[in-house]
């Protein structure tokens, strides 16, 4: 696990809280919003959308969602791999996330 890189640590995760702050406004509709439409529908008006808030907040989140999936594949994989694999891994498999998947 030590190949893969962490992009959202140092630039996503610490800019999230300022970004969303700033999004105070937007939050309020957030109940409604979530319930309009088809996800697809609403990412696509998301992108549409001019405020910068916004577009760096979903830009954090796609960052932040790409690097958890290439977490697990990489955890399934070793799991898959058998016990050698993830001796080699940090917590030699006795992270919750191995406990979880078996």
């Amino acid at each position: 696990m030590s190949s893969l890189s962490v992009p959202f640590a140092q630039p996503s995760l610490y800019t999230l809280s300022p970004s969303v702050f700033r999004l105070a406004v937007v939050r309020q509709f957030l109940p409604f919003l979530v319930k309009l439409g088809s996800p697809s529908l609403r990412r696509f008006v998301l992108e549409l959308m001019p405020s910068e808030a916004l577009q760096a907040v979903k830009d954090i989140v796609d960052t932040m969602h790409r690097t958890s999936v290439e977490v697990f594949e990489s955890k399934k994989r070793a799991l898959a791999a058998g016990d050698q694999a993830l001796k080699e891994q940090v917590g030699e498999g006795k992270d919750l996330m191995s406990v979880l998947c078996k």
